[in-house]
This record gives C-alpha cells, sequence and structure tokens, in this order.
C-alpha cells in the first residue's frame, strides 16, 4: 500500500475550502440565531460535494471502463495537476462527459 502524504496546498486543491468555510460560518450564524445546528448543515455541504464526486466518478467508470479506485485516482491526480479541487475537477468531468453521449 502506498501512502500519500498530502501538504495544506494539496488539501486546498482536493477541498473546497472556501466553500467548506462560507459553510460552517453560515451554520454558526444560523446556531446563534436558534435555527438550526451547525454540523448537519456542513454536513449536508460535504454530502453534496461527495454526490457530485461520485456522480463524475460512475460517468468514469462507465465510459472509460475504469475501476471505483482508478476513477477516484484520476479525479485526484487531475485536480493536482491542473491546480483546481476535487470539486472542481468533477464537475468539468461530468460537463464535458455529459456532451459526448
Amino acid at each position: 500500500m502506498q501512502v500519500i502524504i498530502l501538504g495544506r496546498r494539496d488539501l486546498e486543491r482536493v477541498l473546497d475550502l472556501p466553500g467548506v468555510i462560507e459553510g460552517v460560518r453560515e451554520a454558526y450564524r444560523l446556531k446563534a440565531a436558534g435555527e438550526t445546528a451547525v454540523w448537519p448543515l456542513v454536513a449536508h455541504h460535504f454530502e453534496e460535494q461527495k454526490a457530485v464526486i461520485a456522480q463524475a466518478k460512475a460517468l468514469l467508470m462507465e465510459r472509460s471502463r475504469m475501476s471505483e479506485e482508478e476513477a477516484h485516482r484520476y479525479l485526484q491526480k487531475s485536480s493536482m495537476d491542473s491546480g483546481t479541487n476535487m470539486l472542481e475537477t468533477a464537475q468539468m468531468v461530468l460537463t464535458i462527459m455529459s456532451d459526448t453521449v
């Protein structure tokens, strides 16, 4: 098993940090107003991101005959190579591959 150690820049590319930070701020604002609990809102943000990434992986698996692990690694490597986060890369894959139906 190969272990890859990611630095801060790599993590920023993989995660949508501005989106996460904004989600946390909004969750705390809502909690202060007594409207909702903090973590369900943050968890919902992550679930939305994970769903987009899962859709992109499924499309790669179907169209490019990749395993789930290969599709995930493809998204990770493409993210790092292009300097975008994994969510943006997944969105690009969905846009490009959906247009080639």
